[in-house]
């Protein structure tokens, strides 16, 4: 770990002679492993494995299978296939910008159905594990042997192996390679032209997981600090060589992706725990003790570094390696200590015992982007079974090769279980069973959405639903996003499947006590018929009906007289998704959408007259709000702040779907409500952004 500043003993060579045979040996470790890790029908895309998937995976193969199927649109990246009728791009849902692109070129060109390149994906990253393991190593000159070990260890890697299940972050060997130029660069003399190569490996990150990306730039900024600290000359040439890099490869994300979303919740929840890397667990030396979790989410920080790695870690802390003294290189430890720092979070928790907590704000705003924060131990793992290997190297054959190969031998025993396990489920595919789309769907969404729900259940199935009907050719209204865009949040996508009407061959899958709870079929529109099968309400309009019996179409929409006048506790009706009324009458929103429901005579068109208020941050000031008729996006307006104002929306000869059910649904859409007590408001809400007083409805 200390950065392989000083030549080692063993006689390294940087010759072609030396590099050939130690690298063809990797290559065919990489082989051995992928072969023995993921079965060939998995590799070809195919299989039980890819048949009934995982909720992530089959997130990541709707993504691939649906932007295959669409045309090529601007930005690149982007599909109207998967979140109907917005455009959305595959990197905000972790399928693989990059797999993607090569495939959707390959099948528009040979004009066949979509494939399943992601199996091939996942053997590259098996396949390169041990070989950037390798490469890795060399940085820090160790000698052969020793590269070879660090190439077991890596491709037996406990974090590695436990994340079968999400494809692109199966790409560990980018870390390794990040690693292994950082080991080589920071020995050179600063200059632009040597950050060719990292260049390349952040953009290869960036297309392949945003995760990846910051990781890999993170440990590369070891470069132009460690320059800084030792005032070498030029040394901002490797800090300008960093930041264009960096810039690059977001730069060409982001116009071939348009926007890449922003932060989310879950930075001290999917935290590491301190004790994850040195107590083992899912070991097949020490027996298969769970995870250690004392928030419910530590699962993404599991960290144990493998048997192999501990028996030499534990030799080097007892002083075996006492003969060789190593420069360490600051700036490579400040980066992996602020890597440790940021994976256990502003709630450090040793086991069960919470050793540190400095609350969750602002860190969860700061660190928004990198929410599962116990990944960020994943590249200082690797650096500590990088700097052990290179330790054992060092000293005499007689006890440093016994020891290396000892670690290797130990490792492979420690992987066993989750090498079997996940094998396993490639091989049996998922246990989940989701009702089958009714045939003949061209739209299919799923309620709640599934990175919404609430119930472990509906998480797993809804996915799968989802992945069944993009095979089927049908545009999906929803699918989980490992990054949210702007317009997004689980409370428009609710009130969206439950208030629109239907479209022709449209179905909605309603999942939960709470959804089914607020269903009005009324509300879909005629010709829309509900059955329940299982715990799952379908809804469709002009498809062949789901088995279950069929839900009673409730009340009647009934026209209200014109001209509508109501205030006070009479809003009630009205009302739609997103508001609480208090005792004194006034509509409060409820998060970022609130709907009022209109009733009206087919055809008819209507100017609706709304008195309201705002509620900002900050006293004084304005919000704007975004008002969608329907699916349409309508005018909007600007709200003051704490002053009561008249907005006035007219609304044409209600059309289309509407005018055939006579429903006006206004949405309502503001960013980032806030909590009312911040402004010394009490409220029936928690998170409010208008006030509404009266509706007013007139003819024409």
């Amino acid at each position: 770990m200390g950065a392989g500043v000083t030549a080692g003993r063993t006689g390294y060579s940087a010759g072609m002679h030396a590099r050939l045979p130690l690298y063809s040996l990797a290559l065919l470790m990489g082989l051995v492993t992928c072969l023995a890790v993921l079965p060939l029908a998995t590799l070809a895309g195919d299989g039980p494995g890819w048949a009934g998937p995982g909720a992530d995976q089959a997130q990541t193969l709707s993504g691939h299978l649906a932007f295959q199927a669409d045309i090529w649109r601007w930005p690149l990246l982007s599909t109207e296939r998967l979140f109907w009728p917005h455009m959305v791009s595959i990197a905000l849902i972790d399928s693989n910008p990059l797999v993607s692109v090569l495939a959707k070129v390959w099948t528009h060109w040979r004009g066949v159905a979509p494939v399943n390149w992601l199996g091939a994906f996942l053997g590259v990253c098996w396949f390169m594990q041990p070989v950037a393991g390798v490469y890795a190593a060399r940085g820090l000159r160790v000698g052969a042997v020793g590269c070879l070990v660090a190439g077991v260890l890596a491709a037996c890697w406990p974090a590695l192996m436990v994340r079968m299940g999400h494809i692109n972050l199966c790409a560990h060997f980018l870390l390794l390679l990040a690693l292994g130029m950082t080991f080589r660069l920071m020995r050179g003399g600063p200059s632009i032209r040597r950050w060719a190569a990292p260049s390349g490996l952040l953009l290869l990150a960036v297309f392949t997981h945003p995760y990846l990306f910051q990781l890999c730039a993170v440990v590369l900024a070891a470069i132009p600090l460690q320059a800084a600290l030792r005032r070498r000359t030029g040394w901002w040439r490797d800090a300008s060589g960093f930041v264009l890099s960096g810039v690059l490869a977001v730069g060409v994300l982001t116009i071939l992706s348009g926007p890449i979303g922003g932060g989310d919740k879950g930075f001290t929840f999917f935290s590491m725990n301190l004790l994850s890397p040195v107590v083992p667990q899912l070991s097949g030396v020490f027996g298969m003790r769970p995870v250690i979790d004392a928030t419910g989410g530590q699962y993404e920080g599991y960290n144990w570094l493998g048997a192999g790695t501990m028996l030499l870690l534990g030799a080097a802390l007892i002083g075996i390696v006492g003969r060789w003294t190593p420069r360490p290189a600051l700036a490579l430890v400040l980066v992996l200590a602020a890597l440790t720092l940021v994976s256990l979070s502003s709630q450090v928790w040793a086991g069960p015992v919470k050793l540190l907590d400095l609350g969750t704000k602002p860190w969860e705003d700061i660190f928004g982007s990198f929410r599962s924060s116990g990944r960020a131990f994943w590249p200082v793992g690797y650096a500590v079974m990088l700097g052990c290997v290179a330790a054992a190297d060092r000293l005499p054959r007689a006890v440093g090769w016994p020891l290396l190969l000892a670690a290797a031998a130990l490792q492979l025993v420690d992987i066993q279980p989750l090498a079997v396990r996940g094998r396993g489920v490639w091989n049996a595919g998922s246990s989940i069973a989701a009702p089958a789309v009714p045939p003949g769907t061209t739209l299919f969404t799923v309620a709640p959405h599934p990175g919404c729900a609430p119930d472990p259940a509906t998480k797993a199935r809804g996915p799968l639903m989802l992945l069944d009907a993009v095979r089927h050719g049908a545009i999906i209204g929803d699918i989980g996003l490992g990054r949210s865009p702007r317009w997004f949040s689980c409370e428009r996508i609710l009130s969206d499947a439950l208030e629109l009407p239907l479209m022709d061959r449209e179905v909605r899958a309603f999942f939960g006590r709470v959804p089914q709870a607020a269903l009005r079929p009324a509300l879909l529109g005629p010709g829309a018929s509900c059955r329940g099968m299982q715990d799952v309400i379908f809804c469709g309009r002009g498809v062949a009906e789901a088995d279950g019996a069929p839900l009673p179409p409730g009340p009647a929409l009934v026209p209200h007289p014109l001209p509508l006048t109501v205030e006070g506790l009479a809003l009630a009706p009205l009302l739609g998704s997103g508001w609480v009324l208090d005792d004194a009458g006034v509509a409060w929103s409820e998060g970022p959408q609130s709907t009022l429901l209109l009733a009206v005579s087919p055809g008819d068109a209507v100017t609706v007259h709304l008195r309201l208020s705002g509620i900002t941050f900050a006293g004084g000031g304005s919000r704007p709000v975004s008002v969608l008729l329907g699916r349409a996006e309508a005018r909007g307006f600007v709200l003051p702040d704490g002053t009561e104002m008249d907005v006035v929306i007219p609304v044409g000869g209600v059309g289309g779907d509407e005018g055939r059910s006579g429903l006006v649904r206004l949405a309502l859409d503001v960013f980032r409500p806030v909590e009312p007590s911040r402004r010394g408001f009490v409220a029936p809400v928690k998170r409010a952004a208008i006030r509404l007083y009266r509706v007013s409805v007139t003819a024409g």
